[in-house]
């Protein structure tokens, strides 16, 4: 609860909240990606950056720095997310078996969008709000 309410008064009670679910989210994204790679045989430094990107600016929770994280997760997220809406409608005929799949990927894609624009409007928000 004091890791909440210390979010809460850095980006305010509503986006404090909404700021540490989305760190939350993309830990477990980051943890997730590095299991997958491990599982697979393979170790990925890119996952343990970005997993260990996100946990120091949890603990830190500094603004000017989750903005630029969010900007560029943002900017990195769009490019994927239509790469995924690109490859879904040029290959339509012959992943017809794999549809199912193809709605995960754009749930997680837009997911993933959403979580970013979240961490920019807390930062811009949180100034607003408390500009020192």
């Amino acid at each position: 609860m004091k890791l909440i309410k210390a979010f809460q008064q850095t980006f305010g009670k509503i986006y404090g909240v909404l700021v540490f679910a989305a760190f939350l989210y993309f830990i477990v994204v980051g943890i997730f990606w590095s299991y997958e790679s491990f599982k697979g045989g393979q170790f990925n430094i890119v996952a343990l950056i970005f997993t260990l990107v996100f946990i120091a600016l949890m603990y830190f929770r500094h603004r000017l720095a989750t903005l630029i994280v969010g900007i560029i997760g943002l900017f990195f997220s769009i490019i994927s997310f239509l790469g995924v809406i690109a490859s879904y409608n040029k290959y339509k005929a012959t992943i017809a078996a794999a549809d199912q799949h193809i709605g995960i990927i754009i749930t997680f894609s837009v997911l993933n969008l959403v979580m970013f624009f979240l961490l920019i409007f807390s930062y811009l928000r949180a100034f607003i709000q408390n500009p020192d």
